[in-house]
């Protein structure tokens, strides 16, 4: 019987349930999740996954996400190629043509732990 308690002991080390912990937290971090809907009246507003909405006023939606800066980067700049491209003095908008929503900015702040993206349209 002693053996056998060793040998759980030896799998459940704390260096052990560390490189787990550490493992979870960069599948969580780094894994392609894809795109989801945000609902928005009686429209969607296409989102990365693995966000949560902080905030939402009338033209302007703020969602935190864990998830790494670069593959939220690359997840919105796939769902901006599914918006058609409006230029107009200077600036670049994105046109969804089957909800009808102007997207006026889609940006994406660096952070420590947590990468803020903040859509505006109309």
């Amino acid at each position: 019987m002693d053996r056998r308690g060793s040998k759980m002991k030896k799998y459940f080390s704390f260096t052990n349930i560390l490189v787990i912990i550490i493992f979870i937290l960069l599948f969580i971090e780094y894994f392609p999740y894809g795109i989801k809907n945000y609902k928005i009246k009686d429209n969607n507003i296409k989102v990365p996954r693995m966000t949560y909405k902080v905030k939402a006023t009338k033209n302007e939606l703020i969602f935190n996400s864990f998830r790494d800066y670069s593959m939220l980067k690359r997840d919105i700049k796939k769902i901006l190629k599914e918006y058609k491209v409006i230029k107009d003095n200077n600036k670049q908008y994105y046109y969804d043509l089957k909800q009808n929503i102007i997207i006026k900015k889609y940006e994406l702040k660096k952070g420590f732990l947590i990468n803020k993206i903040i859509i505006k349209y109309e």
